[in-house]
């Protein structure tokens, strides 16, 4: 095998290493996994790193990412977040867009996605509205990059050392008092909060609230955790204690 390309929404760390070591017997290489990043519209594929080397992960800082900005810190720290590159551009333009203002952002910053180049469609098919604001996106001010036409993907991102990092979806976002948070991540921390939770069988979502919107967590019991042994209330505590919690 030469290279086997992962573009899994999101693509976690855990899930890699656990691929790698299942298959290091059969001889697959550590450098033959190759995360990236791609959506219809665009023909499948953006970007990916496929240089031939283990897949790359960097420890950001939670509490600054959903603030928009890229800090990286130490991967044993509680405010780690672990994102996996997707690589490099390959045959496209990508541009790490505010969705707000349309001008492009610098390395380090997240925001929207945008891609332009042969990949992209011209449009969905016998619908014009849809079409126009997903392909017709227009950076404002100077820049080297072509003012459009760009594709808005609606994920957000990063770039780090040239290298994309995707964060989440747009209308996934979840917004509490104030401040961004990604499903993913409260999700991972949630399943790590206690083994009473089914590892990857958890969601996190948001209702509307009268100031805020509110957080919801439903998770599915881990059924090696016997039901007279379930604790519900201390489930709960777990999950929601300061040092999960504040993450979100």
């Amino acid at each position: 095998m030469t290279t086997c390309l992962n573009g899994a929404e999101p693509i976690r760390p855990s899930t890699l290493a656990m691929f790698a070591d299942a298959f290091a017997s059969a001889g697959l290489r550590p450098g033959a996994q190759a995360p990236g990043y791609g959506l219809a519209e665009a023909t499948v594929f953006v970007t990916a790193a496929a240089e031939n080397v283990p897949p790359k992960v960097v420890a950001a800082d939670r509490g600054a990412l959903t603030q928009g900005d890229l800090r990286l810190c130490d991967g044993g720290s509680e405010r780690a977040s672990a994102l996996v590159s997707c690589g490099r551009p390959s045959g496209q333009l990508v541009a790490i867009v505010d969705p707000e203002t349309c001008t492009e952002l610098p390395d380090g910053r997240v925001g929207e996605i945008w891609v332009h180049g042969p990949n992209v469609a011209a449009g969905y098919w016998r619908n014009p509205v849809r079409s126009q604001a997903t392909f017709s996106g227009e950076l404002s001010g100077p820049g080297s990059l072509p003012s459009g036409p760009w594709m808005k993907t609606g994920d957000y991102g990063v770039v780090h050392e040239g290298e994309l990092y995707v964060t989440g979806r747009i209308k996934d976002l979840i917004i509490v008092d104030g401040r961004n948070h990604y499903p993913p991540d409260i999700e991972v921390t949630a399943q790590e909060a206690h083994p009473a939770i089914r590892p990857d069988h958890v969601a996190a979502f948001a209702l509307p609230g009268e100031e805020t919107e509110r957080l919801v967590v439903v998770a599915e019991r881990n059924r090696r955790v016997p039901l007279g042994r379930l604790d519900m209330d201390e489930v709960e505590t777990a999950v929601a204690a300061p040092s999960t919690s504040s993450t979100r």
